[in-house]
């Protein structure tokens, strides 16, 4: 089995709209990474994916440096 040449990330995104937030800004996510139980709350989908990219990108690094 090649899962340690191509290892694979979990995340879990969230999405729901607050009802009682303004109606341009009701938008909600939260980012979840199970493996280390880390969450980020974000109010617009463009923070959200941009910390997404960041994350795969940390992780993108890491798996290049294995031998």
């Amino acid at each position: 089995m090649a899962t340690s040449e191509h290892p694979y990330r979990v995340y879990i995104v969230r999405c729901w709209e607050d009802r009682e937030a303004p109606r341009d800004n009701a938008s909600r996510f939260v980012l979840e990474i199970p493996r280390t139980g880390e969450r980020y709350g974000f109010t617009s989908s463009e923070r959200l994916l941009s910390a997404l990219k960041n994350q795969l990108d940390i992780t993108q690094i890491a798996t290049d440096s294995l031998p």
